[in-house]
């Protein structure tokens, strides 16, 4: 596995060009914080897509019935299996919980420019 950031400059592109591709893929997305523990939000469902609101500073993450928005994001990684293919994001907010999304079958993506 590569664990690789995104620059935050390339996040609205990145993630744009990652929703044009994932939708109806299953994933599974869990948050891990200190103040709440890990907490499972959905597992195997169909992931919709990703978008980052540049001036709202958020990220949202739409699957079949379920939303997730994580406010003013620090950070945002990419996690690529040793064959290629994105495999998972962590993204890690103000609040330092870390929102992970899995998906369950490698995606192969264009490159991306990365910091």
């Amino acid at each position: 596995m590569a664990v690789q950031e995104i620059a935050r400059q390339d996040w609205n592109t990145f993630l744009g060009a990652l929703a044009e591709v994932i939708d109806g893929r299953e994933a599974a997305v869990e948050v891990a914080s200190a103040e709440y523990g890990d907490q499972r939000l959905a597992e195997g469902v169909p992931l919709l897509g990703l978008s980052y609101d540049v001036h709202g500073d958020r990220i949202e993450i739409a699957f079949e019935n379920l939303g997730h928005r994580i406010e003013h994001p620090r950070s945002l990684f990419v996690d690529e299996a040793m064959g290629g293919g994105l495999i998972g994001i962590e993204i890690i907010g103000a609040d330092d919980a870390r929102t992970i999304l899995r998906l369950r079958d490698p995606l192969l993506l264009a490159e991306p420019s990365r910091a």
